[in-house]
């Protein structure tokens, strides 16, 4: 992840930023960010960073033929909004 937002960020037409879920440490999806009566610490602004930014590159290790749960936990704790009329890629690893 770091070597690609650092070869996006070098060619200079394009931002690239990283976020690291470990370093959010959300709980287990109670409820949606919109309808969560006190959101986990941190997912106000992780969702205010990802419906900020044109574009998301998801970059996580294949786990039993599919991405990590911690992706998919913080994805279902968003709404639309964060990821409506914007383009979505997938990068992964697997050995």
């Amino acid at each position: 992840a770091l070597g690609l937002a650092n070869r996006i960020n070098a060619e200079g037409n394009h931002t690239a930023e990283v976020i690291d879920l470990a370093d959010y440490r959300f709980p287990l999806l109670e409820e949606v960010l919109h309808r969560h009566p006190q959101p986990p610490a941190g997912l106000e602004s992780f969702a205010q960073k990802m419906r900020q930014s044109d574009a998301h590159l998801f970059v996580s290790p294949e786990y039993n033929g599919s991405y990590t749960a911690a992706l998919k936990n913080a994805v279902d704790y968003l709404k639309e909004g964060e990821f409506k009329r914007k383009t979505i890629g997938v990068v992964s690893v697997t050995t």
